[in-house]
């Protein structure tokens, strides 16, 4: 996020605090599952025949899709300025010859400003990445309501919002559950326009299993394979999964 990948409260929800104050935030330390459906939609103009020919150079749109389902273990530490994100993440599309899984785990110490991204081939990465940002409600969401999730007598009482994302500019819309100041996020809908008109993708994302602090402090430990890597430049920073992993990684920071 700025708030979620992201997300990236319980989602990671929740976005860059604004100016204004902020309507509830995350507690500075928790870990939870995060289960995330995207579905994305690419539409092309290509061109059809031959232009000096009678009926070239007329355009034709090229559609294709992609669903990835990825869950994330999230780890988040805002007293320490840390986090860790282990992504796993399956993808379907005409695009691949067969579903394709991928797992990437990210560690961020946003005290050094450094990112490392290791894959399942047990590969390693080391990158730069910006302050840490404190996961909230931005004070000018729209409030859209309350609902109850659950049956009579257990139900949970939650708040809907919705906002532009700032900085990713995804249009969000966040159910949480309130306690006095803090959000404990249940669930979050993104959505990103494509540069082709009719283009984009939708995130939904779905919370589980939150608990507050950190059990075991020692997730944040760097593999020893990446103490010697070479840092590299965010733009060269390998995309995993049509970027989904990284863009996940962004919301959720």
């Amino acid at each position: 996020m700025r708030f979620l990948s992201v997300l990236l409260g319980v989602l990671v929800l929740l976005i860059d605090v604004a100016s204004l104050d902020p309507i509830c935030c995350t507690q500075d330390q928790w870990e939870g599952i995060l289960l995330v459906d995207e579905g994305m939609v690419f539409i092309d103009a290509v061109p059809r025949g031959d232009i000096n020919l009678p009926g070239g150079g007329r355009t034709r749109p090229e559609t294709a899709w992609a669903v990835i389902n990825t869950t994330a273990d999230v780890s988040y530490d805002y007293t320490n300025k840390r986090t860790k994100l282990v992504l796993t993440a399956v993808t379907q599309s005409p695009l691949i010859p067969r579903p394709g899984k991928q797992t990437v785990t990210y560690i961020n110490d946003y005290v050094k400003h450094v990112s490392y991204q290791i894959d399942d081939s047990d590969g390693c990465q080391k990158s730069q990445i910006d302050n840490m940002t404190k996961q909230c409600v931005p004070g000018d969401a729209l409030f859209e309501g309350s609902a109850t999730l659950g049956a009579k007598g257990a139900a949970l009482p939650v708040d809907i919002y919705s906002y532009v994302m700032p900085g990713l500019n995804f249009q969000t819309r966040a159910t949480v559950s309130k306690s006095k100041s803090q959000c404990i996020p249940i669930s979050m809908q993104l959505v990103a326009g494509g540069v082709e008109a009719d283009s984009g993708t939708i995130w939904n994302v779905e919370a589980h299993n939150i608990t507050a602090g950190i059990k075991d402090p020692s997730v944040f430990e760097v593999p020893a394979k990446c103490n010697h890597v070479k840092q590299i430049p965010k733009r060269m920073v390998r995309n995993n999964l049509h970027g989904t992993l990284q863009k996940l990684h962004h919301i959720f920071k």
